[in-house]
Order: structure tokens, then C-alpha cells, then sequence
């Protein structure tokens, strides 16, 4: 009987509709977190502090979400509690990760380091080696996937770019290729010509992108499901 009420009262239009709209604003509040943090020239490369800080803005895009939705369809829908968002913020970035995804790729990317669109690359063998014809068909067939490895903008013709970057390398590691585009290579040049040593605090060398929705986080909304069946059971009593 219980059950029997619970579908009569399920209405999948308005689920479905709180799930499109968490998905945009979930989008929407990681690309103004990108933008704030471009602003105060900081990047997804500081160790350690990148990492931290990326999960907090994630969990925080979920807890604005939350309660934005809860405005917008109460009383159908309350904010979630603060154990399931943790609970949430959790699960998605252990699956973001699977996905092939970084807690980072939501900050600004700075031009020494691999970006935040960097992922399949080419090996190096020497170091500064030029990239041979079937190196740049490998890079140009990467960035017709992933766009430059920066700023993830799509180009006709990329440019295989040495990470690290040869002024900078060591020898201490392998140099790989990742696609990039024009601008972000002639931006790059003129950083690195001016700052020797590298300084990953300055505010040169931050990058900003333009946003693109992030698939591998397309169900991070998933919480309006539990919100919306709590708040059925409650209104009927179960």
C-alpha cells in the first residue's frame, strides 16, 4: 500500500526537471569558481594546496546547488542534508577520476605545466627533441579530440608543445607533447622568456578558459534524486 501511494505521488516531469537544472547550475558555479580564482592569479599546479583547494570548491558548487534548487522547487524540495552533500562531493570526485578527470581541471591552468585539457600525450626520447611528422599527426589527432591542453579552445592546426617546457627541463624526467594552440604557445614564450627562475606565485603564466561542461560530472546533481524521494516520504507520511 505504502508503495502504491509513493508511485502516485512520484511525478517524473518534475524530477526531471530538478535534474536538468542541477546539472546547469552545478556547471555554472564551477565555471564562476574558475573565474574567481583566474582573478586572484590562482592555478591548478601548487602542489598540494591546488588539490585542496579544488575539493573544496567542488563541494562547495554542490551546496550552492542545493540550496538553489530547494528555493526554486520548495516546498517539493528542501536543501540536502550537509552528510549526504560530503557523502556526494566524495563519491563524485572518486568517479571523476575513473573518468579520467582531476579535482583541478576546474582551476585556471598555468603555461609551464601540463593544463587542465591535458591528458592522452606523445614521449620525448631526447630532450627539445623537434617532434618528427608522426609525432605532430599523433598531437595534432589529440587536440581534434581535446582541444589545446590549456585553455581546451579547438584550432585547425595545433602545436606540439615540449612539457616541461625545454628551458625549464632538467633532464630528471621524459618531455612529452601535448596539443596547443597559437595564442597559448606565444603567450607561454613570452612568460618564460621573462622569468628566470620560474615563479608559480606570479601572475604570470595563469591561463584562463573558457568553460565546457564537464561530462565526466553530468550526474552530479544525483542528490535531487534523494531530496525528492525524502520529501515525498515525508509528505506522505512513510
Amino acid at each position: 500500500m505504502n508503495a502504491a501511494l509513493f508511485l502516485n505521488e512520484f511525478q517524473f516531469g518534475p524530477l526531471l526537471t530538478c535534474f536538468i537544472l542541477g546539472f546547469i547550475t552545478h556547471q555554472l558555479c564551477l565555471a564562476g569558481l574558475q573565474t574567481i580564482s583566474h582573478a586572484v592569479y590562482f592555478h591548478g599546479n601548487i602542489p598540494v594546496i591546488s588539490g585542496i583547494l579544488s575539493c573544496i570548491l567542488h563541494h562547495g558548487a554542490n551546496v550552492a546547488t542545493s540550496h538553489l534548487l530547494a528555493m526554486i522547487f520548495s516546498p517539493l524540495l528542501v536543501p540536502t542534508h550537509p552528510h549526504i552533500l560530503y557523502l556526494q562531493t566524495i563519491t563524485q570526485l572518486v568517479v571523476y577520476g575513473l573518468c579520467g578527470g582531476r579535482p583541478t581541471d576546474i582551476l585556471p591552468s598555468h603555461i609551464a605545466f601540463p593544463g587542465a585539457f591535458s591528458r592522452e600525450s606523445v614521449l620525448v626520447n631526447n630532450k627539445g627533441l623537434l617532434p618528427s611528422p608522426s609525432m605532430k599527426q599523433r598531437v595534432q589527432m589529440i587536440g581534434e579530440w581535446r582541444g589545446c591542453h590549456h585553455c581546451g579552445t579547438y584550432t585547425a592546426q595545433y602545436i606540439s608543445d615540449h612539457m616541461p617546457p625545454t628551458s625549464l627541463h632538467t633532464g630528471c624526467t621524459s618531455q612529452r607533447l601535448f596539443p596547443q594552440c597559437q595564442p597559448c604557445s606565444l603567450y607561454q614564450g613570452g612568460v618564460l622568456s621573462r622569468q628566470t627562475p620560474l615563479n608559480i606565485f606570479s601572475s604570470k603564466g595563469v591561463v584562463r578558459f573558457r568553460w565546457k561542461p564537464r561530462l565526466g560530472l553530468f550526474w552530479a546533481p544525483c542528490f535531487v534524486l534523494f531530496d525528492y524521494f525524502f520529501s515525498v516520504s515525508d509528505n506522505l507520511g512513510l
